[in-house]
């Protein structure tokens, strides 16, 4: 098994924005995507752990960002699992042009629910992960982000089929998106995302409608 897993991609036109650069969206499906691929090398993946009737779900999320490659660049995205003195599973990653260049870094915090009752359960994650964890860290921390005192509506949508995914609930993913969607797109043009932090803090469903607020 492989404690240290690393996977290429190439920055083609599925994974563009219309800056011509990796979009956003599209870099939350790179890391889901490298964490499935080492989760499946590890045997924790979805069909394993169905069996115990258990699955994953992202709990925390924090990504900086230093370079957005463009078209034709190659991203290697590394990443690693360790487990926290409180217990959770937290993964990290790191992502590195084609020459080791420093492109940019996420943490993530996972656990584990039951498949029937969608309640968390506690696993022994140190037994799970023994001679699989590496004390590696990036450095980001992804604690419980502080609520403001006030917010204005920015943006309402309902889920919708294509948001749901083999989980029976809306992909951590999208919610990136619609943030995104929810901008003007002047705003688009002339800015560019340089960090991201997300609590989930419950699932969402097929049907249900959600409020986009910013703040202040």
């Amino acid at each position: 098994m492989t404690a240290l897993w690393q996977h290429s991609y190439e920055i083609s036109s599925l994974l563009t924005n219309s800056q011509g650069r990796l979009g956003f969206y599209a870099l939350l499906q790179v890391l889901q995507d490298t964490a499935v691929r080492h989760a499946l090398e590890l045997n924790l993946g979805r069909d394993v752990m169905a069996k115990q009737n258990l699955f994953w779900v992202l709990t925390r999320q924090k990504v900086e960002m230093n370079h957005w490659p463009t078209m034709g660049q190659i991203l290697t995205a590394r990443t690693w699992l360790r487990v926290q003195a409180d217990g959770f599973v937290v993964r990290d990653f790191s992502l590195h042009g084609e020459d080791g260049t420093d492109w940019g870094k996420a943490t993530t915090s996972w656990l584990t629910l039951n498949a029937e009752t969608r309640r968390p359960v506690k696993i022994d994650a140190q037994a799970m992960l023994q001679g699989i964890a590496r004390e590696e860290s990036t450095g980001l921390l992804a604690p419980k982000i502080r609520a403001l005192e006030a917010y204005s509506e920015l943006a309402r949508l309902q889920v919708r089929n294509s948001d749901i995914d083999g989980n029976q609930h809306v992909n951590n993913t999208r919610y990136g998106q619609w943030i995104l969607d929810a901008l003007p797109f002047e705003h688009h043009k002339r800015s560019v995302v340089q960090g991201y932090e997300v609590n989930f803090l419950a699932e969402t469903r097929l049907g249900d409608t959600i409020v986009i607020e910013k703040g202040q």
